[in-house]
């Protein structure tokens, strides 16, 4: 995820291998559609969910001047 993202999330303190696995950990239960997480300067916004799966999410890059607000 990090290689992707070119992030540097601390995944190892984490049980977390995908996005979906990402967003489930920090939001602590299943979101619904439209969740969002802020997360170093990422947005990411949930957009699909069927069957309790996370199937969509929407990534913006927060520009870092915004995000340290």
């Amino acid at each position: 995820l990090n290689e992707d993202l070119k992030t540097n999330i601390d995944s190892e303190n984490y049980d977390f291998d995908t996005l979906a696995g990402l967003i489930l950990n920090f939001a602590g239960h299943i979101p619904k559609e439209g969740y969002t997480l802020e997360l170093e300067n990422y947005r990411f916004v949930i957009k699909e969910i069927i069957n309790k799966r996370i199937k969509k999410v929407l990534i913006e890059n927060i520009p870092k001047e915004d995000f340290e607000r």
